[in-house]
């Protein structure tokens, strides 16, 4: 403060000093002691994200596990970048978008997959909502080399003739730096759809695969795959569980080895899938919900799930908050939801493991 009172004091007597003096020729009239500043209205940039992730294929996933031993496989079904059943279902080259729910379109120009998987979309709006949603615009195959520690005995995965454009329904609140580890998957037309597809062939609706992304027969297809609670990139499947609708035709989806006998002949998938016709759960926590043109457009759609089994060892009933989501014509809707046990375990006391770094909801 005697700083600025010192100051004060010299412009003060600069001043003073300047009146008590006659104007000199050689001093124009009217020039300022002080240089007024001068300001400039400069735009501040758009802030930007940097949002990365891996594409994977959940089918070619689980045939790996399936195939392996399941419950006795060595290998435990996690996401990572070291497991060869993770990296024997990344779909390398897929191209990777954000779709923005306030647009009804992408929101950023698609970036290819790696060899392993992983994309980054390195400018994309910042903003806490509406989120952003990933969106695999198909593409992409599946690696043809087997990934290190791959055992021997594993069948090669059937390989999809095609990817349907897929949208991930897990908000990305693009409201940081960096959003990682964002999934984005893609939906055959080789396993689940195309076990849904002979199903409904079968009970009297003629349907290819590929209508399923045909606005003019459905208004919007939703997968679901529940896994069990757990590490949060375990991906076992939540077994004989299912989810409710709103709106639409609810199927539960199951799992058998390709030609197994216990599977109607022309009703199973090439890579294993079956409709479980009149089960009141899936087997595998597989659920496909259809929203056919035929009848009216719904808004939204209120997904709830559902688990019949009580086991207090299990902590069972597993549950999941209810899920709004829209009926999205011409993609396939996926949501992989890692459900919760019946009763929570003690908090971290170094808090939540996903931080809101990594963009989760």
């Amino acid at each position: 403060m005697n700083r600025s009172l010192r100051l004060v004091s010299v412009l003060g007597t600069l001043a003073l000093g300047a009146g008590c003096e006659s104007p000199s020729s050689s001093d124009p009239v009217g020039t300022p002691i002080v240089n007024t500043p001068q300001f400039q209205d400069t735009e501040i940039p758009a802030l930007t994200t940097r949002v990365s992730g891996f594409a994977w294929d959940p089918e070619a996933f689980f045939f790996s596990w399936a195939t392996c031993g399941a419950t006795a496989c060595p290998i435990t079904p996690v996401i990572s970048e070291i497991s060869p059943l993770f990296l024997r279902s990344v779909t390398q080259n897929a191209q990777v978008t954000l779709l923005d729910p306030l647009l009804g379109k992408p929101a950023v120009a698609p970036v290819p997959a790696a060899a392993n998987g992983f994309w980054v979309s390195p400018i994309v709006p910042s903003r806490p909502s509406p989120a952003f949603l990933s969106l695999n615009a198909g593409g992409g195959s599946l690696p043809t080399t087997p990934p290190p520690g791959t055992p021997p005995t594993l069948p090669p995965i059937p390989v999809a003739g095609r990817y349907f454009p897929t949208v991930t329904l897990r908000p990305i609140a693009t409201n940081h730096s960096m959003c990682v580890l964002q999934e984005s998957l893609a939906v055959s037309d080789i396993g689940i759809l195309d076990a849904v597809a002979r199903f409904l062939t079968a009970t009297g609706t003629a349907t290819a695969v590929g209508d399923f992304v045909d606005p003019s027969k459905f208004h919007g297809v939703n997968v679901f795959w529940l896994y069990q609670p757990g590490f949060p990139m375990l991906r076992a499947p939540a077994v004989n569980t299912t989810l409710e609708a709103s709106s639409g035709q609810v199927l539960n989806v199951a799992w058998q080895p390709p030609g197994s006998p216990n599977v109607p002949a022309g009703l199973q998938s090439p890579r294993g899938f079956v409709v479980q016709a009149g089960s009141p759960v899936s087997g595998l926590g597989i659920i496909v919900v259809l929203q056919p043109a035929s009848s009216p457009k719904p808004p939204g759609i209120r997904f709830t799930v559902r688990d019949d089994t009580t086991d207090a060892a299990a902590r069972r009933p597993w549950k999941f908050d209810p899920i709004n989501a829209p009926a999205i014509p011409g993609v396939i809707t996926f949501g992989g939801l890692q459900i919760r046990p019946s009763t929570f375990e003690p908090p971290n006391p170094y808090g939540p493991i996903n931080g809101p770094h990594l963009c989760l909801p």
